[in-house]
């Protein structure tokens, strides 16, 4: 498969509304070309968090276009999600 090709975009919609408060980060991450797993892993990483801290719903195609909703448990944190950046997605 070509980086350039397309077949389609998958935009996961959330049916609630974020707080902005509590002791979840929820972020929406932008990816093609990786799964749900190894973005999961990548975001442990990143948080330095453990991956079971780490929620999402359903798991989303590798090759498609593809905006997913991750949940992050990070009580007592603060985390300056503008610092957060990796070469393979996108943290929006």
């Amino acid at each position: 498969m070509q980086a350039s090709m397309i077949d389609f975009c998958v935009d996961e919609i959330l049916g609630f509304e974020c707080s902005g408060a509590g002791e979840h980060l929820i972020v929406n991450i932008r990816k093609q070309g990786q799964d749900s797993w190894w973005i999961e892993a990548r975001l442990a990483e990143l948080f330095d968090i453990e991956e079971r801290h780490i929620g999402y719903c359903g798991l989303k195609d590798r090759y498609a276009v593809t905006y997913h909703w991750y949940s992050l448990y990070l009580p007592n944190r603060f985390v300056n999600i503008t610092d957060l950046s990796h070469t393979d997605f996108e943290v929006l």
